[in-house]
């Protein structure tokens, strides 16, 4: 189960999945045990995990290479489409900066975007 990053309202009821494998940016934890590596990066042939920082210092994006293109599952990079209207997301930053660089890294990567509150969009390129 990948995590977009540590925020409640993300990881609230992991506790459920008793045998879940965790994968974060950096690497994944089960049970007692956290492993730092690379090699949860590249989670399959076409998964990979990038870290985007910037909402929060631990925050990662999923890219899912698809037939209909690259769908990028953002955590809170994205809250929904139209998001960047709404100058309280900056409030929820850690850095700015990273996130706004970070947003427009995932604009031009991504076909599709799964925010971190709403449903699925097209990117509009």
């Amino acid at each position: 189960m990948v995590i977009t990053h540590f925020h409640p309202d993300h990881v609230g009821c992991n506790h459920v999945f008793k045998n879940a494998r965790f994968i974060v940016s950096g690497g994944a934890f089960w049970d007692d045990v956290f492993e730092r590596s690379s090699k949860y990066q590249r989670l399959a042939k076409n998964l990979k995990l990038i870290p985007t920082p910037g909402h929060s210092p631990d925050s990662c994006t999923l890219l899912i290479k698809t037939e209909r293109g690259i769908i990028a599952c953002v955590g809170d990079l994205f809250w929904f489409k139209g998001d960047e209207k709404i100058k309280l997301l900056e409030e929820y930053c850690f850095n700015k900066k990273l996130f706004y660089q970070n947003r427009q890294k995932i604009l031009k990567i991504a076909d599709f975007i799964i925010p971190g509150h709403r449903k699925m969009f097209k990117v509009e390129k």
